[in-house]
């Protein structure tokens, strides 16, 4: 689990310091390539949620840049399904599904993790009829855009999105595995691009074994739960469980087991 991230500009002065880079010649491959490597360690479902109206005009819209993971679609208070096909002739239209999304406000009062724009707006829609899906109405998903069954109308896309900073390059885990190797991948990118660095025993082989290394181990840093998302987990696996004489009883008291203390 990662806490708190920080701006490239930490792994830019380890590069320029460690490789002794004497001008600025190399700045903008070393941007680029901390990017690839920041791509290295993207866990979807650990980006910041936000949300955002859209207008859509002509059936289509395009989507914002910042997005990474589309997670839902609201239209006309409901969840708006994506369609099955080129022609979707709703033939066979959908059976309403349970889906709360409602968890996307759980993060309101911090300004930074949620998009303050239109929020009073949103906060007069009627979550619980987010709960069933439009089965008539659908949209698909075109690389930039959105495309909609109907001509015109306003819908709330629910994303992930990757955080910058205020040069709108990504932020990095504050992890010194991630930090680290970051740091190696693009010194193997320097060497692969002619620059000699400072210690002769460091090869492009080296730098691309220890960036790997290293990435992997912050990626996993990332990925780990803490115990709040555990005992949520746990919790949540809990109330699974049948209480006692469930189906003798013919499923009277149905009610499932709590966890307590």
């Amino acid at each position: 689990m990662v806490y708190n991230t920080v701006s490239t500009e930490s792994v830019v002065s380890r590069i320029i310091r460690n490789c002794k880079l004497q001008d600025a010649t190399y700045a903008d491959d070393i941007y680029e390539w901390i990017n690839e490597a920041v791509d290295q360690l993207l866990i979807r479902w650990r980006l910041p949620r936000t949300y955002k109206k859209i207008d859509i005009t002509d059936h289509v819209e395009a989507l914002p840049c910042e997005l990474v993971v589309l997670d839902a679609v609201v239209y006309n208070g409901q969840r708006l399904r994506l369609g099955e096909g080129i022609l979707d002739n709703k033939a066979y239209p959908l059976q309403p599904l349970k889906k709360d999304i409602t968890t996307y406000f759980s993060d309101t009062t911090s300004p930074e993790w949620v998009n303050q724009q239109d929020y009073s707006i949103l906060r007069g829609l009627d979550l619980t009829a987010v709960d069933t899906i439009n089965t008539i109405d659908f949209y698909n998903i075109e690389p930039g855009y959105i495309k909609t069954s109907f001509e015109t109308g306003s819908i709330w896309i629910f994303y992930k999105i990757r955080k910058t900073d205020k040069y709108g390059l990504p932020l990095i885990p504050d992890i010194e595995a991630a930090k680290e190797g970051i740091f190696y991948y693009v010194a193997g990118k320097l060497l692969f691009s002619g620059l000699k660095l400072p210690n002769p025993d460091v090869t492009i082989g080296y730098c691309d074994e220890r960036s790997s290394i290293l990435l992997k181990k912050a990626k996993s840093t990332i990925k780990s739960m803490s115990m709040e998302e555990k005992e949520s987990q746990l919790q949540m696996w809990n109330n699974l469980i049948p209480p006692q004489g469930y189906y003798s009883q013919f499923f009277i008291n149905a009610e499932q087991p709590k966890i307590t203390g």
